[in-house]
C-alpha cells in the first residue's frame, strides 16, 4: 500500500492543455496533486497499475513536490506486440497474447481494445526478437491493421513484413501502434522544485513524464541505471515502453537534471528540452503582436504571461532577434493570441516570423544514464542555457544519439543552444535507422531546420565542447553540424565495424559553420562540397608483414588532389575474417566476409602529403589459411576516392525492364546514392531539392529505350552497357558503368525499381 503524505484527490477529470500531446477537453487523472507545498508521495517500491486512458499523477500549481519509490504500469498498454510465427503468400502470421494485448478483428481490421477505448492500427515498428533492438534500416511502417483471425491467438496480417531490413524472421516482433497520443503518465505544470526519485514507468499512452511551465525539475535514480530503480523501460518479457518521449521539458526555467536512469524501448527520445514559439500573423500599431500556434499539439498552451520577456525570431533564417516585455495577453480564439508589448516592436519583424518566451528556458544536465533500443533520437536539446551531457551510454539508438534542433516550421520548438558540453559518454551503434528519423545527420547532430540558410548572417548553435567520449560505430558521420560556431572536438576515441550498412560519408560534416577545431586542427566550414570524380587505383602492392600475427601493413600518402574526398578500401574477393587499423584507429571488423565489401577510411585518414599506416590482420585462422588470406589481400584491395556525394558501393542495380507496345524495351534500375548533404537537403529551401541528379543512357543508343528486343550487341558481346552519371550542384561528380545482359532484362519489373527515364534516385 502506497503511503501518502499530504492529500491527493483520486480519479478526477481536469481540463488543461498538455504540450506535445493530442488536446482534449478534459483529462482523467488518478492522483491530482494540486495547490500543494512540501508534498511527498512515497510508494515504498510498490507497483501501481493504471486502468484505461488516464494520467497517473498530475502536479499542478504546487511547490517542492516529491514522488519516490514508485513503479507505474498500465493494465493494457497502448501498443500491441505481435510475434512472427511465419510467412505465407505475402502475409505475415503472428501470435498475440490476448491476455496482455486484447484485440479483435472486425471487418478485416485488427482493433486494439482496452478499458473504455478501442484503437485502430496506424503504424508498425519492427524489433529483433533476440536482442530487442529495432531492426536496422527500418522506420515507421504504414500499416492499417488489415488482418484475418486464425484462432488460438494467431492472426494473419495482410502485409509482407519479411522484406524489411535484412529480412524479418520467425521470433521477431512487430509492435503495432495507434495514431493517438492522448496523455502522459506523469504531468507537472505551473509548479516549481519537482522531484522524481527512483520512479519507474513501464508504459505510457504518451510521454512517461512531461514538465511544462515549471521551474527546477529533477528525475534521478539512487543507484546505477542497470540496477533498474529509475527510468522508463518495458516490463519483463516486453519490447516497448512509452508511446512517446521518456521525459519532456517544455518551456521550463531554472534547472533540469536527469541522472542515473535507464531509458529503453520508447517510441521517441529519452529527453527533450525546448521552448515553444508562436508564428506572427500580424502586428498592429507597433505593439499588438498577433500570433498563432504552429502545431496542433501546442494549441492552448499558456506560453506567455504579462511581465514576461518575449524574444523575436526570424522565420526564414531562424536568427534570434531583440527582446521585449509583455504588457498584456489577449486570447482571440483557441488557436490565436495577441501579445501587447510595453514598447514598440522592431520594424524588421513581421508576418512569418516567430516569438518565444525568453524567460522559460532552462539549464539542462543529462548525466549517468543509459539510453538504448529506442526509436528516434537519444537526447534532444533546444535551450540557450548551459547543456551538459556527461557519462551516459547511448546504444542501439535508431537516430542521432544527441540532437540539437530548432525550427519554426514543423514542431515549432526553439531555443538556440549556446553553451554545450558533451563529455565522457559512450556512443555505440547509433543511427541504425537514421534516414527514417529526421534531423539525424550523424551520431551527434546540430541540426536546426533553416529555410534560407544562405541568407543567414549569424549562427544558430554555438560554443560546443566534445571531449573524452568513446564512439563505437559503423560508417556514419560522428558529428554533423549545421549553422553552428565555435566547435571543439578533442581526445575522443573511435572504433569502427561493419555490422550495419554504412553511409559512405566523412566522419565530420559541416554546413554554414565557423571556428571548428578537430583535434587541434581547423576544419572547413562546409566540408560537404562536391569535389573531384571517382578515382580507383590498385592497392595490392607495397605490403609488408606487420607485428600482428597474420597481418600486413602498408604506408601511403594521399596526393594533393584528394583534399576533401571520401576514401574507401574495396575488398573484392572472399578474404575470410579480417580487421583493419588505420593510424591506430580500428576501422573495421567484418565477421562474415564471404563477399566483397567496402571499408570507409575517411574517418581516420590523414590529409594529403602525410603518411598513413594501414594494418590488415586476420582472425582465428590457421597458419596455412593465414598465408592464403594475405595473398588474397595483396591481390584484391583497391583504393577508391570519391566526392562526398557519389554512387554508393551497391552501385546501380538493373532490376528488369518493361516491354513497350512496339516490342522495344525500357530499362529499370535503382541507383544507390550516398552523400553527406542528402539528409540535410530536405530542411533547406533549395529550389532544386538536394541538387542531385542522375543521368543514364545505354551506350550505343540515343535513349534508354532499346530498339532491339533481342538485346544483342556485337560490340559488347551480347550485352549493353548502362552509363550512369551522377550530377551534384550542376557538376559531374561520379560515373558508373553497368552491364545489361539479356538474362537481366528477362526479370520481372520490381515494385521498388525506378524508371530511369524519370530521373529516379533512391537515396540513403
Amino acid at each position: 500500500m502506497a503511503m501518502r503524505f499530504g492529500s491527493a484527490a483520486a480519479d478526477t477529470n481536469l481540463s488543461f492543455a498538455i504540450s506535445n500531446h493530442d488536446q482534449s477537453p478534459s483529462h482523467r487523472v488518478v492522483h491530482a496533486i494540486v495547490g500543494q507545498t512540501n508534498y511527498v508521495y512515497d510508494a515504498h517500491g510498490s507497483l501501481e497499475t493504471i486502468h484505461g486512458e488516464a494520467i497517473a499523477f498530475l502536479i499542478k500549481d504546487s511547490a517542492n513536490v516529491t514522488i519516490r519509490n514508485l513503479r507505474l504500469d498500465w493494465e493494457r498498454p497502448c501498443m500491441t506486440e505481435a510475434r512472427i510465427a511465419g510467412f505465407v503468400d505475402g502475409t505475415t502470421i503472428v501470435t498475440i497474447d490476448y491476455s496482455r494485448f486484447p484485440c479483435v478483428v472486425e471487418n478485416g481490421k485488427l482493433l486494439m481494445t482496452g478499458p473504455g477505448w478501442t484503437n485502430g492500427v496506424a503504424l508498425a515498428k519492427l524489433f529483433d526478437g533476440r536482442t530487442h533492438e529495432h531492426v536496422a534500416d527500418t522506420g515507421d511502417i504504414s500499416f492499417r491493421g488489415e488482418a484475418i483471425e486464425l484462432g488460438d491467438g494467431k492472426v494473419a496480417l495482410m502485409h509482407d513484413f519479411s522484406r524489411y531490413g535484412a529480412g524479418m524472421k520467425c521470433g521477431d516482433v512487430i509492435v503495432l501502434r495507434p495514431g493517438r497520443r492522448p496523455c502522459p503518465a506523469i504531468v507537472a505544470t505551473d509548479s516549481r522544485d519537482v522531484k522524481l526519485e527512483d520512479v519507474v514507468v513501464h508504459d505510457a499512452y504518451g510521454m512517461a513524464f512531461i514538465a511544462q511551465r515549471c521551474e527546477n525539475v529533477v528525475w534521478r535514480g539512487s543507484d546505477s541505471p542497470e540496477a533498474r530503480t529509475s527510468g522508463v523501460f518495458p516490463r519483463d518479457g516486453c519490447f516497448v515502453s512509452a508511446h512517446a518521449d521518456a521525459s519532456h521539458f517544455s518551456n521550463v526555467k531554472g534547472r533540469v537534471l536527469v541522472e542515473n536512469c535507464l531509458f529503453e524501448g520508447m517510441m521517441d527520445d529519452a529527453i527533450n528540452v525546448h521552448s515553444t514559439c508562436m508564428v506572427i500573423t500580424g502586428i498592429d500599431n507597433g505593439r499588438f503582436i498577433r500570433c498563432r500556434y504552429g502545431h496542433p499539439q501546442t494549441v492552448g498552451l499558456d506560453l506567455f504571461r504579462p511581465g514576461e520577456t518575449l524574444r523575436f525570431i526570424k522565420g526564414a533564417t531562424l536568427e534570434n532577434g531583440p527582446e521585449a516585455r509583455i504588457a498584456a495577453v489577449m486570447k482571440q480564439s483557441r488557436e490565436e493570441t495577441t501579445l501587447v508589448l510595453e514598447s514598440m516592436a522592431p520594424p524588421e519583424y513581421g508576418v512569418g516570423d516567430a516569438v518565444e518566451n525568453a524567460d522559460f528556458q532552462c539549464e539542462a544536465v543529462f548525466r549517468g544514464n543509459v539510453v538504448r533500443c529506442n526509436r528516434a533520437r537519444g537526447a534532444l536539446f533546444t535551450t540557450p542555457k548551459p547543456v551538459q551531457v556527461e557519462s551516459n551510454r547511448f546504444e542501439s539508438v535508431t537516430g542521432a544519439a544527441v540532437l540539437f534542433a530548432g525550427d519554426c516550421s514543423k514542431w515549432f520548438e526553439t531555443g538556440a543552444c549556446k553553451d554545450v558540453l558533451i563529455r565522457g559518454n559512450v556512443f555505440s551503434n547509433c543511427c541504425t535507422a537514421a534516414r527514417w528519423h529526421g534531423y539525424s545527420g550523424g551520431v551527434l547532430s546540430f541540426f536546426p531546420s533553416i529555410c534560407d540558410i544562405e541568407n543567414q548572417q549569424t549562427w544558430y548553435h554555438g560554443n560546443v565542447i566534445i571531449e573524452g567520449n568513446d564512439f563505437i560505430s559503423f560508417d556514419v558521420p560522428l558529428l554533423c553540424a549545421i549553422s553552428t560556431e565555435n566547435i571543439v572536438w578533442r581526445r575522443n576515441r573511435r572504433s569502427y565495424h561493419c555490422d550495419y550498412e554504412g553511409w559512405e560519408q566523412p566522419p565530420f560534416v559541416f554546413r554554414h559553420c565557423r571556428n571548428v577545431e578537430i583535434d587541434g586542427e581547423k576544419a572547413g566550414a562546409d566540408a560537404a562540397s562536391p569535389l573531384a570524380k571517382r578515382i580507383e587505383v590498385d592497392f595490392s602492392g607495397g605490403w609488408t608483414p606487420c607485428d600482428v600475427v597474420g597481418g600486413i601493413v602498408k604506408r601511403f600518402a594521399l596526393p594533393t588532389d584528394a583534399e576533401g574526398q571520401c576514401v574507401f578500401l574495396d575488398v573484392q574477393d572472399d578474404v575470410g575474417r579480417s580487421g583493419m587499423r588505420l593510424n591506430g584507429v580500428c576501422i573495421s571488423g567484418k565477421t562474415d566476409g564471404t563477399s566483397s565489401y567496402r571499408v570507409n577510411l575517411t574517418a581516420a585518414i590523414y590529409g594529403p602529403g602525410r603518411e598513413n599506416v594501414l594494418e590488415v590482420y586476420s582472425f582465428e585462422l590457421a597458419d596455412n589459411d593465414r598465408r592464403r588470406h594475405i595473398e588474397l589481400l595483396r591481390r584484391t584491395l583497391k583504393l577508391v576516392r570519391t566526392a562526398p556525394v557519389h554512387v554508393g558501393f551497391k552501385g546501380v542495380l538493373v532490376s528488369g525492364c518493361s516491354v513497350l507496345p512496339d516490342g522495344s524495351r525500357k530499362i529499370h534500375a535503382d541507383v544507390d546514392v550516398k552523400g553527406s548533404l542528402l539528409a540535410a537537403a530536405g530542411f533547406f529551401g533549395v529550389a532544386d531539392g538536394s541538387g542531385i541528379e542522375v543521368r543514364n543512357r545505354v551506350l550505343g543508343e540515343d535513349s534508354l529505350v532499346i530498339r532491339k528486343s533481342s538485346l544483342n550487341n556485337s560490340e559488347t558481346h551480347g550485352s549493353y552497357i548502362l552509363e550512369t552519371t551522377l550530377m551534384h550542384g550542376g557538376s559531374e561528380v561520379d560515373k558508373v558503368f553497368t552491364p545489361i545482359s539479356p538474362e537481366t532484362c528477362s526479370y520481372a519489373l520490381s515494385e521498388t525499381s525506378t524508371d530511369l527515364n524519370t530521373r529516379g534516385v533512391r537515396k540513403r
